[in-house]
């Protein structure tokens, strides 16, 4: 108990998150079976892709129902879509959103395990994760390349990426909780929400989006909070360069992220030549990616439906402002209303789970309130900049799942899952950060031991759930 007291002191939680993750996320990799983690075989058709040196995806023409038609992918082994199609087609594609029990044996597991990539190819559609950049998908194509090394199975590749993704994910989060200088507590549990850990064992591209999303945060803070650091140097510049540069390349909505330099006070900087420089170069790091990404891949946009056309969906809104505002806001309304059960997302129903996500939401939100350091504040104007950027992605993340997803002229936005607002989750709670508010409970030792063991206990009723839901017929 001695130890884990010591473990659990704000400059061990970044040693405890990295104990904790490791073995929930291998429970997660290895227990969740093959292709169930939302849109997991489109991921691993665009990993397979890389993995192959096939960095822009191919477009090509062909006729159905005597109509034109589009698709976006790349000619692999046909092989990867006959075994994940055995998978998916146990589940009517779209099972997750259904109330039906599923079940898969691990016979079926096992006799797929042997299964190797023939060297017959096909072109295979993956529209939705074919534009998607090399970044996302950097420690998955590390897996599976190993794998390919010596001659794995399909299945061996795929949980090869997930265990790449997972370790890769762990490292951002060791660094992100040892950076920030306030709210470690408010990381560490975001970080080790169900969700974020089922996710980041699995192929999504979202893992890397959020790991880079906040770690810029975390720095952001570092540098405009800490007493340590008196002037922003230039090393510490072309650092947050860096990370705008690659989340320009992860998801072209959150390219306000960025703007989270402006949390620095200009007094950090040795002139004000200086701060505006620097803010210059941050921003034109993403935007430079982001739009030399979106050229690069600008042939290869096939639309994911017939009826989606993002011209005339852009001309609709610009014709439309109001109707168009009107769905921003009931999105937005819809959204986050049922952001409080996050934490336990998982994409299938589940009234308990919904209200262990619940309890996890309030347990953060408890945290951000009462957890702080009385010798930082973070001002009004440092808040109002936060809020200003949520508003931005929120705006950027429903309009441009409006362009790829939906019909034209649409009233309802649809397509618009709550895991796209993890990465502002830190910046949500960041806005309840005071130094007026105390409760002397959130500085006892047992008590973050507690909520330790609330988080491993929400991990393993998560887990608990996902085996009865596959495995126990």
């Amino acid at each position: 108990m001695k130890k884990l007291s010591l473990y659990c002191s704000e400059f061990n939680l970044e040693k405890v998150f990295v104990i904790l993750a490791l073995i929930l996320g291998m429970l997660y990799a290895i227990i969740v079976p093959p292709f169930q983690v939302s849109d997991e075989a489109q991921h691993f058709y665009r990993v397979i892709s890389l993995s192959e040196l096939h960095i822009i995806s191919q477009k090509i023409v062909y006729e159905k129902n005597n109509h034109t038609s589009l698709s976006s992918g790349d000619t692999i082994s046909g092989t990867y879509r006959q075994v994940a199609h055995a998978f998916c087609s146990v589940y009517n594609g779209d099972f997750r959103n259904t109330g039906e029990k599923k079940i898969v044996s691990t016979s079926s597991i096992k006799k797929y395990l042997n299964v190797k990539p023939s060297p017959r190819k096909k072109f295979i559609n993956f529209p939705n994760t074919a534009l998607h950049s090399p970044v996302v998908y950097f420690p998955q194509v590390v897996g599976v390349k190993i794998a390919k090394i010596f001659n794995s199975s399909v299945l061996v590749e795929l949980y090869l990426g997930r265990i790449f993704s997972l370790l890769t994910f762990i490292v951002f989060a060791y660094f992100i909780i040892k950076t920030t200088p306030v709210f470690k507590w408010v990381f560490f549990l975001i970080l080790l929400m169900p969700t974020v850990i089922y996710r980041a064992a699995s192929l999504s591209a979202d893992t890397m989006c959020v790991s880079l999303c906040l770690l810029f945060f975390a720095m952001v803070l570092n540098y405009a909070l800490s007493d340590k650091i008196k002037l922003i140097t230039q090393d510490q510049i072309f650092h947050l360069a860096i990370i705008s540069f690659l989340i320009g390349l992860s998801k072209s909505a959150y390219f306000s992220i960025p703007l989270l330099f402006l949390l620095i006070p200009v007094n950090k900087f040795s002139s004000k030549k200086q701060y505006f420089t620097s803010f210059s170069i941050i921003m034109l790091s993403c935007f430079t990616s982001l739009t030399l990404w979106t050229w690069l891949t600008s042939t290869s946009f096939a639309p994911m439906r017939e009826y989606i056309n993002p011209t005339a969906q852009i001309h609709y809104i610009l014709s439309n402002p109001i109707r168009f505002i009107e769905s921003l806001k009931y999105c937005s309304n819809q959204v986050f209303t049922r952001l409080f059960a996050t934490p336990t997302d998982f994409r299938f129903k589940n009234n308990f789970l919904n209200e262990i996500g619940v309890v996890y939401f309030c347990v953060i939100s408890l945290y951000a309130l009462f957890d702080h350091n009385k010798k930082i504040v973070i001002n009004l104007f440092q808040k109002i900049i936060t809020g200003a950027i949520i508003f931005i992605c929120v705006i950027s993340v429903e309009t441009a799942l409006y362009l790829i997803w939906n019909s034209v002229g649409r009233s309802l936005i649809v397509g618009v899952s709550r895991r796209y607002f993890i990465p502002l989750f830190p910046l949500i709670f960041a806005l309840l950060y005071n130094t007026t508010l105390s409760f002397p409970l959130f500085d006892k030792k047992y008590f973050k031991i507690l909520t330790i063991l609330f988080i491993v206990a929400s991990s393993i009723i998560s887990i608990i759930t996902i085996v009865a839901r596959y495995y126990l017929g």
